[in-house]
């Protein structure tokens, strides 16, 4: 929705651009008889509007029951460009510099002059006020009103002597009101509301920047310029007496004879003219003056003037083609007057005056005349021969008119030159274009050329034969690049330059073995080029050689030596060293871990694959007995403690690492003298991964020199003699060191402090053995 702040933004932007005392321009709303940018317009009554009417911003209504002979326009964009205009018009009225000041209250049979009057206040008319134009119908009038402007009832502005409503101007900074009854004259810019009360009547326009507008039955007419009439006849305005013309294009005018029909028809001689007038002023149509012949010579209208090309064109004089007439009637007699030749520079270039004479009943004559130029401008027909096109400069024909073909519109001679050679697009000695020139010219100097185009254009490559192709063993074989020598031919003559052009190695899967194509070109003057290729095929088949490290025997596994590539002797036919590795160790002939024939194996491979093979035996063959040791020596009391024989307790080493088996061979008993005196020779065999074997002993001595050991029965006191148990061995308890049961004897009783028969000691000794 628009609002009044859209409206003044606009404005704001507004700079009159007029001159001093000059009536602003209203752009669009030029055409509005009414028209409110901000407020409500309404109507009550059968008002009658001429022009159209709108608003910018605010409601609409009242049409009907009003009636407007224009358009409505509400909020849209022709309203939106009317307020811009109206702003802008109000703002290029205020800038006019004041001339007279006048009073707040005008009227009263007042009368102003053309003017820019200014008024400080809100100001009223009454009664009638007068404005004369001075019959200047241009007369300029512009009120400035600093305030609101109303009429009374009944008030009148008239219009005298040429002033116009189109002229008249009033800028109000405030509301604006036609009084009951009162009629106004001229366009009325206000800063406020618009109020036409109840019969009143505006011959003009009423817009306003901001403010309501109300209608009340009310008759509003705008003013704008008359338009002149265009009037036209319909036939010659010089006749002779009796006819007429007739003259029309006169709309809502008057003729100035007085008709104010569309159309009048004119008999007598005049100035003829229509004036249009409006509420604006008037306006005056275009003259047309008619006039009466006097007796004329006839008129008289030749052929129009020709032109041909050939003397033989130029047609014979005929009367029939001339055209004459009597403007009063009558009958022109026409006859030839004659050709007259000037100008002439050739047989085909010259011009004819041909002159026709009319003549009237009374004896009056017309003379017309025809000019006929002849001007051969026209070259004659040249056609070449066809185009040519060759290999070789040497095969470029010679020039020959005789080949010519030529001919003329016009007759007579035409001459045939040879006029030049010129080449273009020279590229070499055997390619560029002859545009071969031929020119023909006839009589009158007309010439023409063809040009016959001869193109050399060597597009034929040189011969050429490469070397034989061949095979080689290795890259450092192949032949070096040799342009010299070659044997070429051309089309053309001369000898082509052969260049080596490049190798191309394709199916390489080694660095001696791929193929080689060797391409040579053989090019001629203008850069035609044959290319031919040689294959040189490098195959490297031959093998390397190889020489392995002697055979040599050793006795372990571990000293087999190790294996060594470094050590092999080899050498390639191409060059680099083979590249040697090794192959594998097998082994053949094996009776245990160090006996057996090893068969070692290396290889040698040069760049392109190719092997050879070479082998070293190497026998491991151990036929060295294990060292043993027995332990020491060892002496026991008796034969239980002998211990038992235990190979492991014997230490066997074999010179190819780790133990040989050891195994109980015997005890060998000697010397024995009881069961715990003897000697054991106890021997041990060491048997290593080969069958190799060693033997060891050590002696065992069993020897018990420990006694037994014997409890004597505990002492004893008796009181009498008799009393003294009997010796028993057999009570005696005894143990013995190697075991077994010691024999007790009763070695003898031994008396000592005898003191009497029954007091003394006894000591009795039992004796173990």
């Amino acid at each position: 929705m628009k609002t009044p702040f859209t409206f003044l933004a606009l404005i704001l932007f507004l700079i009159p651009n007029l001159n001093f005392g000059q009536a602003p321009s209203l752009g669009v709303a030029n055409s509005f008889a009414v028209f409110t940018a901000v407020g409500a317009f309404s109507n009550l009554g059968a008002t009658v509007v001429t022009g159209d009417i709108g608003t910018d911003v605010g409601s609409f209504s009242g049409f009907p029951p009003g009636v407007v002979m224009g358009s409505i326009h509400v909020a849209d964009p022709v309203a939106d460009q009317a307020a811009i205009d109206v702003a802008s018009a109000y703002m290029a009225l205020d800038g006019q510099t004041c001339n007279t000041v006048l009073g707040v209250t005008l009227g009263g049979g007042q009368m102003l002059t053309p003017d820019i009057y200014c008024i400080g206040a809100a100001a009223t008319l009454n009664g009638t006020l007068v404005l004369d134009g001075a019959g200047d119908p241009n007369s300029l009038f512009i009120f400035q009103i600093d305030g609101a402007l109303a009429t009374g009832t009944l008030a009148n502005v008239v219009l005298i002597n040429g002033a116009s409503i189109c002229n008249v101007w009033w800028q109000v900074n405030g509301a604006f009101t036609l009084g009951d009854g009162s009629v106004f004259r001229g366009n009325v810019l206000a800063n406020g509301a618009i109020h036409l009360l109840e019969a009143s009547s505006l011959f003009g326009r009423a817009l306003s920047q901001g403010g309501a507008i109300d209608l009340h039955n009310n008759v509003i007419s705008i003013g704008l310029p008359p338009i002149a009439a265009v009037i036209a006849a319909n036939g010659p305005t010089t006749f002779c007496v009796g006819d007429s013309v007739t003259l029309s294009g006169n709309i809502d005018g008057v003729w100035n004879n007085g008709s104010v029909t569309p159309s009048i028809v004119v008999t007598t001689a005049g100035d003829y003219f229509v004036v249009n007038t409006t509420l604006c002023g008037s306006d005056t149509s275009n003259h047309i003056l008619v006039s009466l012949n006097p007796d004329n010579p006839p008129t008289i209208t030749c052929p129009t003037d020709l032109t041909v090309t050939c003397a033989s064109l130029v047609p014979a004089p005929n009367i029939g083609s001339v055209s004459a007439s009597d403007d009063c009637g009558g009958i022109a007699v026409v006859t030839f007057g004659g050709d007259v030749i000037s100008a002439q520079t050739c047989a085909n270039r010259f011009s004819v005056t041909r002159t026709y004479i009319a003549t009237d009943a009374t004896g009056n004559t017309t003379v017309c005349s025809q000019t006929i130029t002849v001007f051969d401008n026209t070259a004659p027909t040249i056609t070449c021969p066809a185009n040519l096109t060759f290999q070789c400069a040497s095969q470029v024909p010679i020039p020959n008119i005789a080949g010519i073909v030529a001919a003329d519109n016009c007759t007579g001679e035409v001459i045939i030159n040879f006029v030049s050679d010129v080449i273009t697009n020279q590229t070499c000695v055997n390619r560029f274009t002859v545009n071969r020139v031929y020119s023909a010219t006839d009589a009158c100097g007309n010439s023409s050329t063809c040009t016959q185009t001869i193109t050399v254009f060597d597009n034929t490559p040189p011969s050429i034969a490469c070397p034989a192709n061949i095979t080689v063993l290795c890259a450092g074989q192949v032949p070096a690049a040799n342009p010299a020598g070659f044997v070429t031919a051309d089309n053309c003559g001369g000898v082509a330059t052969v260049i080596f052009l490049g190798d191309v190695i394709t199916n390489q899967i080694c660095a001696d073995r791929y193929t080689l194509t060797r391409t040579y070109r053989a090019t001629d003057a203008c850069g035609n080029f044959f290319d031919c290729n040689q294959t040189i095929t490098v195959f490297d088949n031959t093998l390397p050689s190889i020489t392995c490290p002697g055979n040599v025997t050793v006795q372990c596994v571990n000293q087999i030596p190790a294996v060594n590539p470094a050590s092999i002797v080899t050498a390639d036919n191409c060059g680099p060293t083979a590249t040697v590795t090794f192959l594998s160790d097998v082994i053949t002939n094996q009776t245990c871990a160090n006996h057996f024939t090893l068969t070692r194996t290396y290889r040698s491979t040069d760049a392109c694959g190719n092997i050879n093979d070479c082998s070293q035996t190497i026998t491991i063959f151990d036929n060295t007995p294990p060292a043993v040791t027995c332990p020491g020596n060892v002496t026991v009391q008796c034969a239980s403690q002998v211990p038992a024989p235990n190979p492991s307790t014997i230490v066997s080493l074999d010179n190819c690492g780790g133990l040989a088996t050891v195994v109980f061979v015997n005890d060998v008993i000697s010397g024995q003298t009881c069961a715990n005196r003897f000697n054991i020779n106890r021997t041990y065999l060491a048997v290593d991964a080969c069958g190799n074997t060693a033997v060891c002993a050590h002696v065992i001595t069993v020897f018990d020199n420990t006694p037994p050991s014997i409890t004597c029965p505990v002492n004893v006191t008796v009181l009498c003699a008799n009393q003294v148990p009997v010796a028993n061995a057999a009570g005696i308890v005894t143990a013995d060191n190697c075991g077994g049961t010691a024999t007790v004897t009763f070695a003898g009783d031994i008396i000592s402090n005898f003191v009497c028969t029954n007091q003394f000691v006894v000591n009795r000794t039992y004796l173990a053995v």
